[in-house]
């Protein structure tokens, strides 16, 4: 479901989306795209649950297979979560979108499937 060369929200997140059923998964689907930024609507329309049998237990993971979603939810740069960004800043990128070169210091985190799960507790 999630498994492709695309980092998945599931594993960067860590363990907290496990162990949710069904319903619960359901639930944080629907209040993740609700809180998900939106620019093309793509990574909205990613955000997906799956319920899998683990040990005779039922376990539910949300997430997103895009490559960019973790650095959405989680910020870059200087306003990474917990330190983890980039500390050269600035940095330069080229946005092939508009054909310009860009300056950041980085994105501040949208962490929108931590605030669904976190409203669904």
């Amino acid at each position: 479901f999630f498994a492709s060369s695309a980092i998945n929200l599931h594993f960067f997140l860590g363990v907290f989306l496990h162990f949710i059923t069904g319903a619960d998964s359901l639930r944080i689907v629907r209040d993740g795209k609700q809180n998900c930024p939106v620019n093309t609507g793509e990574l909205r329309n990613s955000i997906q649950h799956s319920i899998e049998e683990e040990g005779g237990t039922l376990a539910g993971y949300v997430g997103s297979n895009l490559d960019y979603a973790p650095y959405v939810h989680q910020g870059t740069g200087i306003y990474a979560k917990n330190g983890n960004g980039r500390k050269q800043v600035p940095w330069a990128y080229y946005s092939e979108k508009d054909g310009k070169r860009h300056v950041t210091r980085g994105t501040k985190p949208h962490p929108f499937l931590q605030d669904a799960v976190d409203a669904n507790r």
